[in-house]
């Protein structure tokens, strides 16, 4: 012996070292590849909704069978034909239904438009009786949803808000 303390041999060190890099390796991989079951769950829904919007309905999701049960009251309504229900129910789910940060559902783009069609059907009869609107602007919407959704739906939340405002 040279007199030295003994404090192990590097093979004795690496030995004790390797285990607890391995370690640390295993959770640094698991904590960058690994995503919530949330987000997982938000992509599953986001990339769903690709989908043609019937089939969508049909597989119970519920935002979707609202939607159709909209464009069904409009169909009913003579807002749309059946061959303009029929395509926008063939469209996909995503030009209706779109989802917040926090994957909550919400109406877009055409869904927002049924809304505002809905709405106007709503007090459409009224507005006609108080000589609100005229039998030709009821008509302007209808002709006007079939071609353009998004023009007919503007419309149809001015005439409203004409309505509301008390504006001519």
């Amino acid at each position: 012996m040279d007199g030295r303390p003994h404090t192990g041999t590097s093979h004795e060190r690496r030995g004790r070292a390797t285990p607890l890099l391995l370690a640390l390796l295993i959770a640094c991989v698991a904590l960058a590849g690994c995503e919530s079951s949330e987000s997982r769950a938000l992509k599953t829904h986001a990339a769903a909704l690709k989908q043609p919007l019937s089939a969508l309905a049909d597989q119970g999701d519920v935002e979707a069978m609202r939607v159709v049960a909209d464009i069904e009251v409009l169909r009913s309504q003579s807002v749309f034909s059946d061959s303009a229900a029929n395509a926008l129910a063939t469209m996909p789910g995503s030009a209706f239904i779109g989802l917040d940060a926090q994957g909550k559902v919400l109406r877009i783009e055409r869904g927002e438009d049924l809304v505002e069609l809905l709405a106007f059907t709503a007090v459409e009869q009224g507005l006609l009786k108080d000589g609100t609107i005229t039998a030709d602007d009821a008509a302007d919407v209808r002709r006007l949803a079939t071609d353009n959704m998004a023009a007919a739906a503007e419309k149809a939340k001015q005439l409203r808000s004409h309505h509301v405002s008390g504006m001519p």
